[in-house]
């Protein structure tokens, strides 16, 4: 995604994953890619004057005051994080509708919460992945964001008051990440389960179970660390959130 407000000024990017919550179509995002309150960083999403929403080579342009976010208190804090830091931005559906019809972008929380809920304390099995939008690699002169793919594995999971946290390590050797993380809160963390043949001769990778949103980077080296809400945190804190259920 980018945040635009005119052709003059250089967009910013940010991540985050197209979601259908009961009724309600949005992008689920870590809640500082929508206000974010540090000066020194990006503004965020509601103060700019557009949102593009990048799919395949196309993108969608979104007037910012057609968007409204819902998100919980913040009631402390995680190495530089206000916590909890999580995000549904809803998207008008007459808007949704139109894209919707033709490309089945929104991923439904409502169809995966009785896998989440099957699922839920098999989380160190299988391969992690999270996507992100890294401001290094967006080409302003040809118009392109490449979003990114880091494949890992579970690093840590636990939980402080209601909320879950993972955490990813992300092992690369020197130059093949970007050396700024910039645009890459908000992207979906997604873990697949997969398998192997006797022979080892064939590798399946299961279907995939959108399972963390990230909010946190360390600076990129050889390691580094991406921390984010789990799936306990999008599918019953977030999701009672947006649909009023206690």
């Amino acid at each position: 995604m980018l945040c635009v407000d005119s052709e003059d000024i250089e967009a910013v990017p940010c991540s985050g994953t197209l979601c259908k919550i009961g009724n309600s179509y949005g992008i689920i995002t870590a809640r500082h890619v929508w206000d974010n309150p540090n000066p020194q960083g990006d503004r965020g999403i509601k103060n700019h004057k557009r949102l593009k929403i990048c799919v395949g080579k196309g993108a969608y342009d979104l007037d910012t005051t057609w968007l409204s976010a819902i998100f919980p208190e913040t009631t402390g804090r995680k190495l530089d994080a206000a916590i909890p830091d999580i995000a549904f931005i809803r998207v008008p559906p007459e808007i949704c509708s139109k894209f919707e019809a033709s490309n089945k972008l929104f991923y439904s929380i409502d169809n995966s919460i009785q896998r989440f809920q099957n699922e839920l304390n098999s989380l160190d099995d299988g391969v992690w992945f999270t996507f992100g939008n890294p401001k290094e690699r967006i080409n302003f002169e040809e118009a392109e964001a490449a979003s990114v793919i880091y494949v890992t594995d579970l690093r840590e999971k636990y939980e402080e008051g209601k909320w879950d946290y993972i955490s990813l390590n992300v092992t690369a050797e020197e130059g093949e990440m970007p050396t700024n993380v910039g645009g890459m809160s908000g992207g979906g963390m997604w873990r697949a389960k997969f398998s192997m043949r006797e022979d080892l001769k064939e590798f399946n990778l299961h279907a995939a179970l959108f399972s963390g949103v990230n909010f946190y980077q360390t600076e990129f080296g050889k390691e580094y660390q991406i921390l984010g809400h789990g799936p306990m945190s999008i599918y019953k804190n977030l999701y009672n959130l947006v649909t009023g259920r206690k």
